[in-house]
Protein backbone atom coordinates (compact mmCIF):
# COMPACT_ATOMS: atom_id res chain seq x y z
CA UNK A 1 0.00 0.00 0.00
CA UNK A 2 1.33 3.13 -1.28
CA UNK A 3 0.24 6.25 1.04
CA UNK A 4 1.07 10.20 -0.12
CA UNK A 5 -0.34 12.99 1.57
CA UNK A 6 0.24 16.79 1.26
CA UNK A 7 -1.31 19.55 3.00
CA UNK A 8 -4.70 19.12 1.16
CA UNK A 9 -5.39 15.77 0.02
CA UNK A 10 -4.42 12.14 0.89
CA UNK A 11 -3.85 9.12 -1.92
CA UNK A 12 -4.51 5.92 -1.39
CA UNK A 13 -2.43 3.20 -3.74
CA UNK A 14 -2.89 -0.52 -3.05
CA UNK A 15 -2.72 -3.74 -4.78
CA UNK A 16 -2.52 -7.46 -4.56
CA UNK A 17 -1.81 -10.44 -6.48
CA UNK A 18 -2.18 -14.27 -7.01
CA UNK A 19 -0.75 -16.90 -9.38
CA UNK A 20 -1.26 -20.47 -10.26
CA UNK A 21 0.00 -23.48 -12.61
CA UNK A 22 -2.40 -24.52 -14.55
CA UNK A 23 -0.08 -28.05 -15.59
CA UNK A 24 -0.65 -27.91 -19.12
CA UNK A 25 -3.02 -25.54 -20.09
CA UNK A 26 -0.52 -22.56 -18.81
CA UNK A 27 -0.39 -20.27 -16.18
CA UNK A 28 -2.70 -18.00 -14.61
CA UNK A 29 -2.25 -14.52 -12.95
CA UNK A 30 -5.09 -13.10 -11.12
CA UNK A 31 -4.81 -9.16 -9.88
CA UNK A 32 -6.30 -6.02 -8.63
CA UNK A 33 -5.46 -2.62 -7.49
CA UNK A 34 -7.23 0.06 -5.65
CA UNK A 35 -6.33 3.76 -6.67
CA UNK A 36 -8.30 6.72 -4.52
CA UNK A 37 -7.64 10.32 -4.82
CA UNK A 38 -8.42 12.28 -1.92
CA UNK A 39 -8.81 15.78 -4.11
CA UNK A 40 -12.39 16.94 -4.43
CA UNK A 41 -14.69 14.94 -7.05
CA UNK A 42 -11.38 12.83 -7.87
CA UNK A 43 -13.01 9.65 -6.30
CA UNK A 44 -11.87 5.93 -6.31
CA UNK A 45 -11.28 3.70 -8.87
CA UNK A 46 -10.62 -0.45 -8.76
CA UNK A 47 -8.58 -2.24 -11.67
CA UNK A 48 -8.86 -5.80 -12.20
CA UNK A 49 -7.42 -8.20 -14.21
CA UNK A 50 -5.66 -11.63 -14.96
CA UNK A 51 -3.30 -12.60 -17.51
CA UNK A 52 -2.77 -16.28 -19.00
CA UNK A 53 0.11 -17.53 -20.27
CA UNK A 54 0.00 -20.89 -22.48
CA UNK A 55 1.63 -23.00 -25.40
CA UNK A 56 0.10 -24.21 -28.61
CA UNK A 57 2.79 -26.66 -29.86
CA UNK A 58 6.07 -24.03 -30.61
CA UNK A 59 4.03 -20.70 -30.22
CA UNK A 60 4.20 -19.13 -26.76
CA UNK A 61 0.68 -17.39 -26.00
CA UNK A 62 -0.45 -14.77 -23.65
CA UNK A 63 -3.91 -13.62 -23.36
CA UNK A 64 -4.35 -10.92 -21.05
CA UNK A 65 -7.30 -8.34 -19.81
CA UNK A 66 -8.34 -5.96 -16.96
CA UNK A 67 -11.69 -3.84 -16.22
CA UNK A 68 -11.82 -0.43 -14.71
CA UNK A 69 -15.00 0.84 -12.62
CA UNK A 70 -15.31 3.43 -9.87
CA UNK A 71 -15.37 7.05 -9.63
CA UNK A 72 -12.97 9.64 -11.62
CA UNK A 73 -13.18 13.09 -11.55
CA UNK A 74 -16.60 12.62 -9.67
CA UNK A 75 -17.47 10.62 -12.64
CA UNK A 76 -18.52 6.87 -13.08
CA UNK A 77 -15.91 4.84 -14.79
CA UNK A 78 -16.67 1.58 -17.29
CA UNK A 79 -13.50 0.94 -18.51
CA UNK A 80 -11.41 -2.01 -20.23
CA UNK A 81 -7.95 -3.34 -21.96
CA UNK A 82 -7.15 -6.54 -23.61
CA UNK A 83 -3.64 -7.85 -24.92
CA UNK A 84 -2.64 -10.66 -26.98
CA UNK A 85 0.26 -12.59 -28.02
CA UNK A 86 1.88 -15.06 -30.09
CA UNK A 87 5.03 -15.76 -30.82
CA UNK A 88 7.72 -18.43 -31.31
CA UNK A 89 11.45 -19.05 -32.96
CA UNK A 90 11.65 -19.18 -36.75
CA UNK A 91 14.63 -20.74 -36.63
CA UNK A 92 17.72 -21.17 -34.04
CA UNK A 93 18.56 -17.52 -34.49
CA UNK A 94 14.78 -15.79 -35.19
CA UNK A 95 12.01 -15.31 -33.08
CA UNK A 96 8.66 -13.42 -33.63
CA UNK A 97 5.83 -12.24 -32.14
CA UNK A 98 2.76 -10.88 -33.11
CA UNK A 99 0.73 -8.35 -30.64
CA UNK A 100 -1.96 -6.42 -30.19
CA UNK A 101 -3.29 -4.15 -27.56
CA UNK A 102 -6.51 -2.49 -27.19
CA UNK A 103 -7.31 0.39 -24.25
CA UNK A 104 -10.77 1.28 -24.30
CA UNK A 105 -11.85 5.43 -25.03
CA UNK A 106 -14.27 7.61 -24.69
CA UNK A 107 -16.40 7.87 -27.38
CA UNK A 108 -18.50 11.29 -25.52
CA UNK A 109 -16.54 12.39 -23.30
CA UNK A 110 -19.99 14.70 -22.12
CA UNK A 111 -21.96 11.87 -21.25
CA UNK A 112 -22.52 10.57 -17.33
CA UNK A 113 -19.55 7.88 -17.83
CA UNK A 114 -15.68 8.04 -18.70
CA UNK A 115 -15.00 5.24 -21.01
CA UNK A 116 -11.39 5.34 -21.24
CA UNK A 117 -8.92 3.17 -19.88
CA UNK A 118 -6.15 4.36 -17.29
CA UNK A 119 -3.14 2.83 -17.29
CA UNK A 120 -2.33 4.11 -13.93
CA UNK A 121 1.63 3.19 -13.06
CA UNK A 122 2.61 1.74 -16.00
CA UNK A 123 5.87 0.81 -18.09
CA UNK A 124 4.36 1.97 -21.26
CA UNK A 125 8.07 2.46 -22.99
CA UNK A 126 8.14 -1.34 -22.80
CA UNK A 127 5.35 -1.63 -24.96
CA UNK A 128 4.31 1.34 -27.00
CA UNK A 129 7.15 2.21 -28.90
CA UNK A 130 10.63 3.46 -27.40
CA UNK A 131 9.95 6.74 -28.88
CA UNK A 132 7.59 7.91 -25.84
CA UNK A 133 4.57 9.50 -27.59
CA UNK A 134 2.07 7.19 -26.03
CA UNK A 135 3.57 7.09 -22.27
CA UNK A 136 0.54 8.74 -20.05
CA UNK A 137 -2.41 6.88 -21.65
CA UNK A 138 -5.44 8.58 -21.51
CA UNK A 139 -3.47 11.86 -21.79
CA UNK A 140 -1.47 11.53 -25.10
CA UNK A 141 -4.07 9.85 -27.22
CA UNK A 142 -6.90 12.67 -26.38
CA UNK A 143 -9.11 10.36 -23.83
CA UNK A 144 -9.84 8.16 -27.23
CA UNK A 145 -7.78 5.23 -25.92
CA UNK A 146 -5.48 3.08 -27.65
CA UNK A 147 -4.56 0.08 -30.35
CA UNK A 148 -1.13 -1.23 -30.96
CA UNK A 149 -0.88 -3.57 -33.39
CA UNK A 150 3.13 -4.69 -33.51
CA UNK A 151 5.19 -7.52 -34.98
CA UNK A 152 8.48 -7.59 -32.77
CA UNK A 153 11.90 -9.94 -34.29
CA UNK A 154 14.29 -10.74 -32.13
CA UNK A 155 17.73 -11.81 -33.71
CA UNK A 156 20.51 -13.49 -31.98
CA UNK A 157 23.30 -12.61 -33.73
CA UNK A 158 25.77 -14.57 -32.21
CA UNK A 159 25.92 -15.22 -28.51
CA UNK A 160 27.40 -11.49 -27.69
CA UNK A 161 24.50 -9.52 -30.00
CA UNK A 162 20.87 -9.38 -29.81
CA UNK A 163 19.24 -7.48 -32.80
CA UNK A 164 15.73 -6.58 -32.14
CA UNK A 165 13.10 -5.03 -34.92
CA UNK A 166 9.68 -3.80 -34.04
CA UNK A 167 6.98 -2.49 -36.05
CA UNK A 168 3.69 -0.37 -34.21
CA UNK A 169 0.87 0.46 -36.07
CA UNK A 170 -1.03 2.80 -33.37
CA UNK A 171 -4.17 3.92 -33.57
CA UNK A 172 -6.94 5.46 -31.05
CA UNK A 173 -9.84 2.84 -30.17
CA UNK A 174 -12.74 5.98 -30.11
CA UNK A 175 -12.25 8.27 -33.31
CA UNK A 176 -13.96 11.49 -31.52
CA UNK A 177 -13.57 14.83 -33.18
CA UNK A 178 -10.85 13.40 -35.07
CA UNK A 179 -10.70 12.68 -39.03
CA UNK A 180 -8.88 8.93 -38.97
CA UNK A 181 -7.93 7.23 -36.07
CA UNK A 182 -4.83 6.67 -37.11
CA UNK A 183 -2.01 7.87 -34.94
CA UNK A 184 1.54 6.83 -36.23
CA UNK A 185 3.46 4.21 -37.33
CA UNK A 186 6.87 3.59 -35.59
CA UNK A 187 9.98 1.24 -36.09
CA UNK A 188 12.34 0.76 -33.23
CA UNK A 189 15.53 -1.20 -33.88
CA UNK A 190 17.89 -1.68 -31.17
CA UNK A 191 21.26 -3.64 -30.66
CA UNK A 192 22.51 -5.38 -27.81
CA UNK A 193 26.28 -6.13 -27.70
CA UNK A 194 27.91 -7.65 -24.64
CA UNK A 195 31.03 -6.51 -24.05
CA UNK A 196 32.20 -8.60 -21.00
CA UNK A 197 30.90 -10.08 -18.04
CA UNK A 198 28.85 -7.03 -16.27
CA UNK A 199 29.40 -4.66 -18.89
CA UNK A 200 27.36 -4.52 -22.02
CA UNK A 201 26.56 -1.64 -24.93
CA UNK A 202 22.81 -0.55 -26.16
CA UNK A 203 22.06 1.62 -29.09
CA UNK A 204 18.84 2.12 -30.54
CA UNK A 205 16.97 4.03 -33.24
CA UNK A 206 13.73 5.30 -33.76
CA UNK A 207 11.04 6.40 -36.69
CA UNK A 208 8.05 7.64 -36.57
CA UNK A 209 5.41 7.99 -39.41
CA UNK A 210 3.01 10.98 -37.41
CA UNK A 211 0.17 10.12 -39.17
CA UNK A 212 -3.64 12.89 -39.33
CA UNK A 213 -4.69 11.73 -35.82
CA UNK A 214 -1.73 12.59 -33.60
CA UNK A 215 -1.15 15.87 -35.70
CA UNK A 216 -4.65 17.01 -34.66
CA UNK A 217 -4.33 16.10 -31.28
CA UNK A 218 -1.13 18.37 -31.08
CA UNK A 219 0.96 15.63 -30.30
CA UNK A 220 3.40 15.26 -33.13
CA UNK A 221 3.44 17.88 -36.05
CA UNK A 222 6.26 15.35 -38.24
CA UNK A 223 7.91 12.49 -38.64
CA UNK A 224 9.92 11.76 -35.63
CA UNK A 225 13.54 10.21 -35.25
CA UNK A 226 15.03 9.36 -32.15
CA UNK A 227 18.58 7.70 -31.30
CA UNK A 228 20.41 6.48 -28.27
CA UNK A 229 23.71 4.91 -27.14
CA UNK A 230 24.10 3.55 -23.43
CA UNK A 231 26.75 1.32 -21.51
CA UNK A 232 24.89 -1.21 -19.10
CA UNK A 233 27.17 -2.25 -16.10
CA UNK A 234 25.98 -4.96 -13.68
CA UNK A 235 27.72 -5.53 -10.09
Amino acid sequence: VYKRQTQDYESTFAGAYGSASLGEAGSLVVFGFLNTDGREDNGSEVTVGSLWRGEAGPVDLRLEGSLQRGERNGTDVSAYMVGVRAGGDLSEKVNATLWFDHLSGDSDPDDAEIGVFNTLFATNHAFYGSADYFLNIPVHTGGLGLQDAALKFRFNLSPEAILRVDLHIFRTAQEGDLSTRALANELDLSLTKRLFDGLSALAGYSFVQARDGIRELGRLDENAHWMFVMLDASF
